[in-house]
Formats: structure tokens, C-alpha cells, sequence
């Protein structure tokens, strides 16, 4: 199982969003600074995902503007990012579900739209 990557759709806006999804304003910046508004996800055990939004939508990028959390360690959750980031992962059951939610979560909004590799 692999992460999928993810890109805004070209029309998105603040407002369509904050209008769709239940976001929470002004939230988000311990995921990044300049976040005015996110969502969050609880995926799989105590791991969930945050989705923070700048201002300027032109700046989002699926690595920086999407924090995945140990809850109770409050940190990243380090299989997610740590050597595994973007690899094929086997043999490691736990992450495995945590990808498949995260991949799952992010494919059913529909202001994102997913990268393909070439």
C-alpha cells in the first residue's frame, strides 16, 4: 500500500470549501504557520490526519498542508513520514491501515484531485 498524492483543483476557493466541509477557522497552524482554517480526520487507532488551508491556496502542497498525528504522542507519526513516505509498504499491518484510510479520506473530497506519477 502507498500513500496517494494529491493536488488542489484549479477553481477551489476558501469560502467553497469552509462552505462544504465542516473546517474549523483559524485553525491549523501547528500544522503550518500561515494556516487560516483546517479539517481533521481521526484515520485509525490513535493516528489521525489534519488538513490546514493558507490564505493563498497557490501555496498548498499535500506534504506541508497535511500534518499525520500520533495523538498520543503528539508528533507526527513517524512510519507515516519517516523512511516509508511515498514507498510501497508491506509488512507493517498498522500503517497499512492508516495509508488505505488516509488514501480513502482524501479521494472522497472533491476539491482535490490526485497526482499520478508519470
Amino acid at each position: 500500500m502507498k500513500i496517494k498524492r494529491f493536488k488542489l483543483k484549479d477553481y477551489v476557493t476558501l469560502d467553497g470549501i469552509k462552505k462544504r466541509y465542516n473546517c474549523l477557522e483559524a485553525g491549523g497552524t501547528y500544522v503550518q504557520k500561515d494556516s487560516v482554517m483546517c479539517m481533521f480526520k481521526l484515520l485509525h487507532g490513535d493516528v489521525s490526519a489534519t488538513i490546514a488551508f493558507p490564505e493563498d491556496l497557490s501555496k498548498w502542497n499535500d506534504f506541508d498542508y497535511i500534518l499525520v498525528l500520533d495523538e498520543e504522542g503528539g508528533q507526527p507519526y513517524f512510519p507515516f513520514y519517516g523512511p516509508n513516505y511515498g514507498k510501497n509498504v508491506i509488512g507493517f499491518p498498522f500503517l497499512v491501515k492508516v495509508i488505505d484510510a488516509y488514501n480513502n479520506w482524501l479521494s472522497s473530497l472533491d476539491f482535490l484531485e490526485e497526482v499520478t506519477e508519470a
